[in-house]
């Protein structure tokens, strides 16, 4: 059965659409969930999976056993599904997922719903004290809303996804659904006006407690650190001391005399936030290597760079084309192998999606 299910968790992966929260939760709830640990809600466009990472060491450094759900996985699918930093094993995760797998097959319910909900199995039967639930796309319609939450944090907005949304106030509107009612919300000051009264306004309605943190000043990684720390600090009164950063996240590894640069940044805000980071540490890099996803506007992300730029399709989902980039860039690349050929005096900056990054390492990561 394990060699089955593992074999149909590759083919669903790629499915396209969305899946109705009503089912997902019927489906939760008829394998016995109760909710008995209290869940911290993280949304926005950017800096999601940062914030949980420090949310959940800074709750497990502090003697709680955390259960946290993040999206999208680098190299394998386990990283989603984590207790205490450890990976859920692939037994475990059949183990839950095996029982329902011809409602799962019959019902073309998406990989997300089915991760989320053996996340949420999984936490329960470990005795979790803390769950954080990283979002996958916007807040009212995303699974993770399915239960209601005690905390909730927003990170950013800005203009991704808009193949689901159709505009940038659809996603502001839908992210503050996310709030339920009594729930304490942290909402960062670096917020555009629209955004800011649609989740005051979500908040009000829903008789949430509204915590305001100002992470205006900083780089991105900063204001995700703000954002953590204020939540952190309101349930026990202190700061959180160390602040470890997820692999990807403007890694910067020096080889060589060489700066290798490694980003899981997707979209214009992102790789922008990621290039004014590397200025104020003065990383410097002659050669970009540019995956996308096909929902990305890469003339406008082109436009960030004043240096060579290369394109790979990277092998995740709906990568884009080369043929569907706009003209201006200087080289495509077919293969891995021709990514890595890409040479260098100063460094390589590469940057685009986090399936490219996995493309890029997952040989080295499996060895």
């Amino acid at each position: 059965m394990q060699k089955f299910s593992a074999k149909w968790i590759k083919s669903i992966y790629k499915m396209k659409g969305k899946c109705e929260n009503s089912l997902t939760k019927e489906i939760l709830f008829s394998q016995g969930f109760q909710k008995k640990f209290k869940i911290i809600n993280i949304v926005g466009t950017n800096g999601k999976g940062s914030t949980s990472k420090y949310i959940a060491d800074a709750l497990i450094k502090k003697g709680y056993k955390v259960g946290k759900f993040t999206s999208p996985h680098l190299f394998k699918y386990n990283e989603r599904i984590t207790i205490n930093n450890k990976e859920i094993s692939d037994d475990d995760f059949f183990e839950i997922v095996n029982p329902k797998i011809d409602v799962y097959k019959n019902e073309n319910i998406l990989f997300f719903p089915i991760t989320y909900i053996a996340a949420m199995l999984y936490f329960q039967k470990n005795n979790v004290d803390y769950a954080v639930l990283e979002a996958g796309i916007g807040g009212f319609e995303d699974p993770t809303n399915i239960i209601d939450g005690d905390f909730g944090v927003l990170t950013s907005i800005g203009e991704d996804h808009l193949d689901w949304f159709d505009k940038k106030e659809n996603i502001s509107i839908d992210k503050a659904g996310i709030i339920n009612k009594n729930m304490i919300f942290f909402l960062p000051k670096k917020l555009d006006k629209f955004s800011k009264k649609v989740f005051k306004d979500s908040i009000k309605k829903n008789n949430a407690k509204l915590i305001e943190v100002d992470n205006i000043k900083g780089n991105y990684q900063q204001r995700n650190k703000k954002m953590a720390n204020a939540l952190y600090k309101y349930i026990f009164g202190e700061n959180i001391i160390k602040f470890n950063t997820p692999f990807g996240r403007t890694t910067i590894e020096f080889k060589n005399n060489i700066n290798y640069i490694y980003d899981v940044g997707h979209n214009y805000d992102a790789i922008n936030e990621s290039l004014k980071l590397l200025v104020e540490k003065n990383i410097k890099f002659d050669q970009v290597i540019l995956s996308l996803s096909n929902n990305k506007e890469d003339k406008k992300i082109y436009k960030l760079f004043d240096c060579n730029i290369n394109i790979f399709k990277h092998n995740g989902l709906n990568p884009k084309k080369l043929k569907d980039y706009k003209k201006g860039y200087h080289q495509k690349l077919n293969s891995i192998e021709e990514v890595k050929s890409i040479k260098s005096k100063i460094g390589i900056l590469y940057i685009g999606s986090f399936y490219f990054i996995n493309d890029l390492l997952k040989d080295e990561i499996n060895d």
